[in-house]
């Protein structure tokens, strides 16, 4: 599932167990740091603005679902992608293709193994930070755009 796999891939890294180098993977993963914060936000963000499309639960479990977001937090998006996986999922994979492709083409570089907006307080954890903003804001929308679920009456 796209929310977890870059997690992992990242935990992998970071814990030595994916190598990297001559005779190892090489991925760019810089795009999967980035792909990770859209998820949550972008459901809770459709929660808010598309009300009649969420009952009472799925819109409280929305305004968390904004925070952990912009933590890079991504189990906020796991209940709506539980409860309608048909229409969430592929929701979420173009808005982390639309972030992963940007910020690959504009050579984003996290210097540090997670995102979210506690990297913008570190000096030069991020290169190319504008078009990381660009990136995350981009697949969130797109996410956010993506979700077409029926009315509620």
């Amino acid at each position: 599932m796209v929310i977890s796999n870059p997690m992992l891939i990242q935990r992998l890294r970071v814990s030595g167990l994916l190598s990297f180098g001559p005779g190892g993977i090489d991925l760019p993963l810089e795009p999967l740091n980035v792909l990770i914060g859209p998820n949550g936000s972008a459901l809770g963000l459709a929660s808010t603005l598309f009300k009649n499309r969420f009952n009472q639960e799925e819109r409280d479990a929305g305004k968390a679902a904004i925070v952990l977001g912009i933590s890079f937090v991504t189990e906020g998006a796991i209940p709506f992608a539980a409860k309608d996986p048909l229409r969430v999922i592929p929701c979420l994979v173009a808005g982390s293709a639309v972030t992963g492709a940007i910020s690959l083409a504009s050579g984003v570089q996290l210097m540090v193994p997670h995102g979210g907006v506690f990297v913008l307080l570190i000096p030069h954890a991020v290169q190319h930070l504008g078009m990381y903003l660009v990136a995350i804001a981009a697949g969130t929308l797109v996410t956010t755009a993506a979700v077409k679920r029926p009315v509620i009456e």
